[in-house]
């Protein structure tokens, strides 16, 4: 119990510290918005620090929202946020990237490390029950993931698409695969 309890503070603690600044926080998830995290990213070049970026995606979102509403999709968001927050470092950055996208800034994190926190996230994403409101049945996602390390030369705007990009191969694999 104190365990989650230290989790939920922390929680709390790192979106209370922010919230004051609206403009930097999406409203339905309470994530940092993508221009912050290209400003840090922006700040770490500057400062010659060292990063990796991680992409998680929530597959068939889209069918989720056509099947369930707006209103379930937007409850999704928000529990898969506070997942990824309790599954994030103090020191991670988080970002709501597109409508079921999110990018997590890692400092001083290598690519292998950041593999595997990636798939620590993907883990707990995947095993968690959403129940939806009116239905009888719990609804599981299926997460894609992809990383690479920040070049601290290249625009950062340019940086977050290319690993959009990098994603959205690995989704193209992915498809490829089931079909």
């Amino acid at each position: 119990m104190a365990s989650e309890q230290f989790v939920l503070n922390r929680q709390l603690r790192r979106r209370e510290a922010h919230l004051r600044e609206h403009e930097k926080v999406c409203p339905v998830t309470g994530l940092y918005r993508v221009n912050y995290l290209h400003s840090l990213m922006q700040q770490r070049q500057t400062e010659q620090q060292s990063a990796t970026l991680g992409v998680i995606d929530i597959r068939d979102f889209a069918k989720f929202n056509a099947q369930f509403g707006f209103s379930e999709g937007d409850r999704l968001l928000r529990e898969i946020s506070d997942l990824l927050v309790m599954n994030c470092r103090l020191n991670d950055v988080l970002c709501r990237y597109a409508g079921d996208c999110f990018i997590v800034l890692m400092p001083n994190t290598s690519q292998s490390q950041a593999k595997e926190l990636l798939a620590q996230m993907k883990a707990a994403l995947n095993h968690c029950a959403f129940k939806v409101a009116k239905s009888k049945g719990a609804q599981f996602q299926h997460i894609l993931t992809a990383t690479m390390a920040m070049d601290l030369a290249q625009d950062p705007v340019q940086q977050t698409s290319q690993l959009h990009q990098q994603l959205q191969k690995e989704k193209a694999l992915v498809g490829a695969a089931v079909y």
